[in-house]
């Protein structure tokens, strides 16, 4: 953030919120440009796949805060890239955002493990909102024991 003592009195640059890392995963390459560059100015670090399989790779790389996945991907659709991403417990921290075309699609992804969902074209004060909401605090999906779909609930 910038903050300014007046007009022509120069900006002093100050730390706010520590940045998210985030994965974006969009197909659509014009599409994940412009997000990308949306986040990289409002300070997150972001990693950006174009498939189902790219981001399950980065997951294992990067172990990002964040990950904000289209659903109608190429290879290994969002609702997929969820589930197994939900099944593993080394991502029971991750937060997981649906981006589609599609809002009829919301209660699938939840269903999915996704903690929010986002309708595109995103709305950047939504997106931002989201994060905030979802990456603050506790996990939105309460404790790993009380999640839908998680491993320690799935079979009981």
């Amino acid at each position: 953030m910038s903050v300014s003592p007046g007009p022509g009195r120069g900006a002093k640059v100050t730390r706010g919120d520590p940045a998210l890392s985030v994965l974006l995963v969009e197909d659509n390459d014009d599409a994940r440009e412009a997000l990308r560059i949306l986040l990289e100015l409002k300070g997150q670090r972001v990693v950006t796949a174009r498939d189902g399989r790219e981001a399950l790779q980065e997951v294992r790389a990067q172990s990002p805060d964040v990950a904000l996945i289209d659903i109608g991907l190429p290879d290994v659709d969002g609702f997929e890239v969820a589930r197994i991403l939900r099944a593993q417990p080394e991502n029971r921290d991750l937060r997981l955002i649906a981006l589609t075309g599609y809002a009829a699609e919301r209660d699938r992804a939840l269903e999915a493990g996704f903690d929010d969902f986002l309708v595109k074209p995103v709305n950047p004060d939504a997106l931002f909102t989201t994060l905030e909401r979802v990456c603050t605090g506790p996990h939105p999906r309460g404790t790993v024991e009380n999640r839908p779909n998680s491993p320690e609930t799935r079979n009981n």
